[in-house]
């Protein structure tokens, strides 16, 4: 399966895992302790899950990792 990565860094070489920080987790919808890196089966999905996106200004680059370990997906 090939999943995305999008980030606003251009020179991303290595995912490192952090407790995200966002809406969903000052509403309690989203668990905001466990630190992980986020993936989607579509760009758009990866567009969908940062949720201060407003489509005006920011540039996102976007990754496709080239090893995953399956046991963590």
């Amino acid at each position: 399966m090939k999943l995305y990565h999008i980030s606003l860094n251009p020179r991303l070489t290595t995912l490192i895992p952090k407790k995200p920080k966002n809406g969903w987790v000052e509403y309690g919808i989203e668990d905001g302790v466990t630190k992980r890196v986020s993936f989607s089966p579509t760009i758009m999905g990866c567009v969908r899950g940062v949720d201060d996106y407003d489509g005006k200004g920011e540039v996102y680059y976007v990754y496709v990792p080239t090893s995953i370990n399956q046991k963590y997906i």
